[in-house]
């Protein structure tokens, strides 16, 4: 494959709260998609988008 694929992050001082937050509901759905069948996971998964939806809204661009 020869296209250039770029690489975007994410950072206090390179906030994208859309992309952030994109990812908090991502994690989210998946919590709900592993409750009953890994409820271990499930609240990993969950605690995640708990802490990336906080950096988003508090790195907000």
């Amino acid at each position: 494959m020869d296209t250039v694929r770029s690489v975007y992050y994410v950072s206090p001082s390179n906030p994208g709260s859309d992309v952030a937050g994109e990812k908090a509901a991502a994690l989210a759905a998946a919590s709900l998609v592993f409750r009953s069948v890994d409820p271990v996971y499930s609240k990993k998964l969950l605690g995640n988008a708990v802490k990336v939806f906080r950096f988003a809204v508090q790195y907000k661009g």
